[in-house]
């Protein structure tokens, strides 16, 4: 496995009301394996989205992509298995734990 994350033209579009917003519009990355990777966009850009079409956890509009070898739609199960994602969130909560905390 050359690369842990691929995309193909992921797509991802939401129907609110009568608009339609392109949250991914065919998406093409590729994350090496042992590469330190972030997100660095403004707001609305679709970092979360990106991230949940990833996980399995919301389906993609268009296009497809392998997270550690697997299928995101076929065996999304597996992925969140294999993954481990880090948040600003996980940050805080961690730092603001004493040493004693679990």
């Amino acid at each position: 496995m050359e690369y842990v994350v691929e995309t193909y033209d992921l797509g991802k579009i939401y129907r609110i009301h009568e608009s339609v917003v392109a949250a991914l519009d065919h998406e093409n990355l590729q994350v090496r394996k042992r590469a330190v990777f972030g997100f660095l966009e403004p707001n609305g850009a679709g970092k979360t989205t990106l991230i949940m079409t990833l996980m399995g956890l919301t389906l993609p509009t268009s296009g497809t992509a392998r997270v550690l070898g697997y299928d995101i739609i076929k065996e999304s199960l597996k992925v969140r298995r294999g993954s481990w994602i880090r948040t600003r969130r996980d940050r805080l909560l961690q730092s603001s734990r004493s040493p004693a905390e679990p």
